[in-house]
């Protein structure tokens, strides 16, 4: 029962955190932050990373935890980076876009084709951990918000990671 009672927990915390919200976030207007007295919560990264900052995110992306980790001194503080309005939490935690099996759909809604992406990505979550410790280490952003990637780590982690990775952020 405890661990039924854990799971749907879990779903829980995805329909609530990591469904896309009702209304997508817009660009700000051309109103100053001084005219409304408010300001964004989503952040602009510079778009200049640097060619090993780029490795990073593709050894994140395909969840290589060796090269990952060969990169990651040479690309100083990840803080500040981001490739595509994408932070590297956001990329090492997501599933690798080389799973698609379409250009438009991951596949989800079809059961053959959702299971077959779990299990691909589920026996990556070692890996992603490894990265993910480190990245944070390295001064990555867990809470950090853009317009590409509107949910931050932890949602990330609840929807597509480990409970360890849960517990990390």
């Amino acid at each position: 029962a405890p661990r039924w009672a854990g799971r749907a927990t879990a779903w829980a915390l995805v329909v609530m955190c990591c469904l896309p919200p009702m209304v997508q976030a817009q660009k700000p207007a051309t109103t100053l932050n001084s005219d409304c007295g408010c300001t964004s919560p989503y952040r602009t990264y510079k778009q200049a990373p640097t060619p090993s900052q780029q490795q990073l995110f593709k050894a994140a992306r395909r969840a290589d935890a060796d090269a990952f980790m060969r990169l990651l001194p040479l690309s100083g503080p990840l803080g500040d980076v981001a490739i595509q309005d994408e932070p590297i939490l956001s990329a090492i935690i997501r599933p690798d876009p080389e799973l698609k099996t379409t250009e438009g759909s991951w596949g989800w809604r079809q059961p053959k084709e959702r299971d077959r992406l779990f299990q691909a990505h589920r026996a990556t979550w070692p890996a992603r951990l490894r990265m993910l410790r480190a990245a944070l280490a390295q001064g990555a952003q867990p809470n950090d918000l853009t317009y590409q990637s509107q949910q931050p780590a932890l949602h990330l982690a609840i929807a597509f990671g480990s409970p360890e990775m849960v517990e990390t952020l």
